[in-house]
């Protein structure tokens, strides 16, 4: 795998990591959906994440082997994983990070 896709990965865990949110790509600090390139966002959900990372890192084009890695990291999808009543930011971005291994090690 390209070393681009390792890289949205472990971007998109920095980013769960300085803020974490369910049912909505990003929120900002009152817990309102916004925008995931808005300057009010505070928090990502593991989608909004990898977005984001993709269009930090001028990705043109979701890299389609970054994504699969991390929805098998999350168990067969990102979205029901990440909004589980149950998870935290933490889970989150350590399956992001466990993607981003599998990416390596491929």
């Amino acid at each position: 795998m390209s070393a681009m896709d390792a890289k949205v990965l472990r971007r998109a865990a920095e980013i769960v990591e300085q803020g974490w949110c369910q049912g909505a790509l990003a929120r900002d600090e009152r817990g309102v959906g916004v925008g995931l390139n808005s300057p009010r966002a505070a928090a990502w959900c593991a989608v909004g994440a990898f977005k984001l990372a993709m269009h930090e890192l001028g990705c043109a084009r979701i890299p389609c082997r970054s994504w699969d890695s991390a929805e098998a990291a999350c168990g067969g999808s990102a979205v029901r994983f990440n909004n589980a009543p149950e998870r935290t930011a933490d889970e989150v971005a350590a399956a992001l990070r466990e993607a981003a291994a599998r990416c390596e090690a491929e």
